[in-house]
């Protein structure tokens, strides 16, 4: 899976778009699925009276908003070729849907072919990998306490960018606009993995072991609520209310390394985490007055 700049979504679009308006070559993807399964863009299709002229009208209005990811295509038959995926809330019917919608340009004797899928957000299958699959959800909370513990740990932040105290927890923008479609729904495994070095892979690590493998996501949410930056940011907000407000990483920075000394955790014995954690839940309040 890649998620590609704006840039280069805003180009692919305009491809997709020009073939479209062209009256080039276009075509719905009419092959059974893996294992032969119902191919659920016909049977959409069929159940609702959708043509592909249909299909064209919403696909033309994509922005690079409704971009989520790109992969490669599972079929091995078209090795090399890419899928690109777009979430869109359309009305269907008289009724919304969350669709998502699946494209890629095929170029055959100098020729291009758009190959097109479309489907319900309730029809996506997701490409969960054998471990627990991480959620959107999820996803945002564990880079909330990677950053914490490596800004507290390592005295650095391990990626640049701020969080947000939304109602559901600290939330990056960034991530949210890529990845927003997925709902509750499992989000794709990642092949390529980036580089870090030994410290930020015990931070990672240790998030993984004491957060991921233990809590659910609404448990995640919990914790990221009863923590005093969280709570710092959204003082001026009841619960449940839209906020954008920035979690300062200075009231990060403060309240973790005060935990990091309360519970001695530190880069060599992280395994304190999960008393914090049990404490934490337990009283359902912040634990200092930083």
């Amino acid at each position: 899976m890649e998620i590609y700049k704006k840039a280069e979504v805003k180009g692919f679009l305009n491809d997709v778009k020009s073939i479209i308006l062209s009256g080039a070559n276009t075509q719905i993807n009419n092959k059974p699925w893996k294992g032969n399964k119902v191919n659920k863009t016909l049977d959409y299709m069929a159940k609702t009276g959708l043509t592909q002229k249909d299909i064209e009208q919403v696909i033309c209005k994509l922005q690079v908003s409704n971009y989520s990811y790109t992969d490669d295509d599972v079929n091995t038959r078209f090795e090399g070729e890419q899928v690109w995926l777009f979430g869109i809330n359309e009305t269907i019917i008289d009724q919304d849907e969350d669709l998502y919608i699946k494209l890629k340009i095929r170029t055959i004797n100098g020729k291009h072919l758009l190959i097109m899928s479309f489907h319900p957000e309730t029809m996506f299958l997701s490409q969960a990998s054998d471990e627990a699959p991480v959620t959107h959800l999820a996803l945002q909370k564990l880079l909330y306490f990677t950053q914490s513990w490596s800004m507290a740990l390592l005295d650095k932040a391990i990626f640049c960018d701020n969080c947000q105290a939304w109602a559901h927890g600290a939330v990056y923008p960034n991530v949210y606009v890529y990845f927003r479609w997925f709902k509750f729904k499992p989000l794709p495994k990642i092949n390529k993995i980036s580089a870090f070095n030994e410290k930020e892979l015990k931070i990672l690590n240790a998030v993984k072991s004491y957060y991921f493998d233990i809590y659910s996501p609404k448990a995640l949410e919990e914790i990221c609520h009863c923590e005093e930056p969280y709570k710092r940011a959204r003082k001026e907000h009841v619960e449940g209310e839209m906020c954008n407000t920035v979690i300062d990483k200075k009231h990060i920075l403060y309240y973790y390394q005060y935990i990091s000394e309360k519970y001695n955790i530190d880069l060599d014995d992280m395994t304190n985490i999960k008393k914090y954690l049990n404490v934490l839940l337990s009283y359902g309040n912040c634990l200092s007055n930083c």
